[in-house]
């Protein structure tokens, strides 16, 4: 009797394979088609998400901000309630992405009411980068004024501090490191399932009829320790 192994025989191996769910129990992740547009301009540009990311305090017209959303961005997508899915709540992207070093850059925006929850959005989306592409870690570039947001998932391990440009950034009348982290594909695939298990329940049936601010009151209770903060 003859075996075959699964690890050297690619005849072997099984063919029943899926592409990695956009939607989860609180926040799916839509294509970013037109409707999408201005609430995300208006997302960008307001008070609370402007200085953190991508524009730093510029505003930029909205027709701008429309013709430079896809620019050289590898994959992105709205994030919206799953409860409520014309409720815009941010946006995940994949930039400047280099598959021959297998790397790219994130990004994650959200709205603040939405809270630690969203760090959902960015698992789903993290997934569906190293499931679609041959990516071995992605990078995350922040201000030292954003450490908060990325405190517990340093803490946890998921990222990793691997440079840091002292004194670098502008704002509010003085300088601020700029910090770049890296995830990496084997530390993502084992903090998946441990956080799925971190939050409170939400329904995932879709109506469309659910009230958002009922719905985003629910993500807020939300235990933030028990997982790791938004990455924003």
């Amino acid at each position: 009797m003859t075996t075959t192994d699964p690890c050297t025989d690619p005849s072997a191996r099984s063919t029943e394979v899926e592409a990695p769910s956009l939607v989860g129990p609180r926040y799916t992740l839509r294509a970013i088609t037109p409707e999408f547009h201005r609430p995300l301009y208006e997302l960008t540009m307001s008070r609370a998400v402007n200085f953190r990311w991508r524009y730093h305090g510029a505003i930029p017209p909205y027709e701008v901000f429309e013709r430079a959303l896809h620019t050289n961005v590898l994959a992105q997508f709205v994030v919206v309630l799953t409860r409520s899915p014309k409720t815009v709540i941010g946006q995940v992207a994949a930039y400047d992405g280099n598959l021959q070093d297998g790397t790219a850059w994130l990004a994650v925006a959200a709205d603040p009411r939405a809270g630690a929850g969203v760090l959902e959005a960015a698992m789903l989306f993290i997934r569906y980068l190293f499931a679609h592409y041959p990516l071995r870690k992605l990078y995350v570039d922040t201000p030292s004024f954003n450490l908060p947001q990325f405190a517990s998932a340093a803490a946890e391990g998921l990222l990793v501090e691997e440079g840091r440009l002292r004194d670098h950034q502008y704002f509010d009348n003085r300088y601020w490191d700029r910090i770049i982290y890296a995830l990496y594909q084997d530390k993502a695939r084992s903090f998946w399932e441990r956080f799925m298990h971190a939050f409170p329940s939400v329904p995932a049936s879709v109506t469309g009829n659910e009230d958002p601010e009922a719905t985003l009151g629910d993500l807020r209770t939300a235990d933030p320790g028990a997982a790791t903060g938004a990455l924003l």
